[in-house]
């Protein structure tokens, strides 16, 4: 056999041996992505009719990677509270909150400031029940004016007042806050400026002065995989309850583990960020109102976080005692479960409901 010949054998044997070798990588392929394609879709019947609470878990997940960058900008960093919401559609003033507001007064309209985080913010939420309720009541224009934003606590509706909300110059003052100061009285090395909590936004501006989160590999890999389930449910096993990244959690506080010891020995710094505002409130002749924060009973979720709020919401209860303001116990309502979106927020028949009940002390302050 000549040269050529044995070369021309060569390369069909080689190329034969090939193709074998991709017939075989190619039913493998078509095997594993059949195994993936049934574990994926044994593993979604099984959260969606045996385990919903895991099945809950994981839409979270999925709904969180879909809003990840560079779609992301729902917040943007400010120099003063963090973060409030961007302007990024109509419903978002020019000072980053919910609904069109101006610091002139209309004359004669009574104004009331609400403040708190996510159980606050937005268009559908208790303010502005709380603004059809009235004027129902009323006969009469009443402003409300929405200062709630998601993930906030008690210091950043403190600042935010300072700096800007007393400008507003209400008649009253409405505080809603609780459990988002939770986890700064936990976390480790407290300190009461809330530094040991809080960081500056992972945010920065493009060429055209847009902002966008800042990019991490772990966005793309979440926003390329999360549409399984499964992945969804290993991304909880590794990482636990974390956040996407466009979660205020995430971009906003420090990575370190949260603790249980002694953290009611700082909840004073709760207290006094609440009386601050209403002593600012006071010196600008507007009435300060607490209200405390209902939640949805149910056996599923840690019994600890539930005594945690309710310790909360006796503080609140307890400060409005000893500074005389009037106080809204919402906790202590027997709320149905089904007005309960997860365990603090409402539905919006909810959060008409618990509107009225903050109208019933809210009326008859307003002149």
């Amino acid at each position: 056999m000549t040269y050529g010949a044995k070369l021309v054998a060569g390369l069909q044997q080689k190329l034969k041996a090939a193709l074998s070798l991709g017939r075989k990588m190619l039913v493998g392929v078509g095997i594993t992505s059949v195994m993936l394609l049934t574990l994926e879709l044994g593993f979604r019947l099984w959260v969606g009719l045996v385990d919903t609470d895991l099945g809950t878990r994981i839409a979270l997940q999925k709904s969180d990677a879909e809003m990840a960058p560079p779609g992301g900008l729902l917040y943007e960093p400010h120099p003063y509270w963090v973060f409030n919401h961007a302007p990024s559609d109509t419903d978002i003033n020019k000072w980053g909150f919910s609904g069109e507001v101006s610091l002139n007064r209309t004359p004669g309209v009574p104004r009331l400031l609400c403040m708190g985080g996510s159980t606050t913010a937005g268009p559908h939420s208790w303010p502005s029940k709380l603004k059809l309720e009235l004027e129902k009541r009323r006969g009469s224009p009443v402003e409300v004016i929405n200062m709630g934003v998601g993930g906030w606590t008690s210091a950043e509706s403190l600042v935010a007042f300072t700096m800007l909300g007393q400008s507003f110059s209400p008649d009253v003052v409405i505080l809603h806050h609780a459990n988002n100061d939770m986890s700064p009285l936990r976390y480790p090395g407290f300190r009461p400026d809330y530094a040991h909590y809080r960081h500056p936004i992972s945010m920065e501006k493009d060429e055209l002065g847009m902002w966008h989160l800042r990019q991490r590999f772990s966005d793309s890999i979440d926003k390329a995989f999360m549409v399984s389930s499964v992945y969804g449910y290993l991304r909880l096993w590794v990482a636990g309850e974390g956040r996407i990244s466009n979660d205020l959690q995430s971009l906003t506080t420090h990575d370190t583990e949260v603790t249980a010891e002694n953290w009611y020995e700082n909840a004073g710094v709760f207290q006094r960020n609440l009386r601050t505002i209403g002593v600012v409130a006071q010196g600008i002749g507007a009435t300060t109102v607490l209200t405390t924060l209902p939640h949805r009973i149910t056996d599923m979720h840690d019994p600890s976080w539930e005594e945690r709020l309710e310790t909360m919401n006796e503080l609140v209860v307890r400060l409005g005692q000893e500074e005389g303001w009037p106080t809204v116990p919402l906790h202590a309502e027997s709320w149905d479960p089904e007005l309960f979106e997860d365990m603090v927020h409402m539905t919006d028949e909810g959060a008409r409901l618990e509107a009225k009940q903050i109208a019933d002390t809210v009326g008859p302050l307003l002149r």
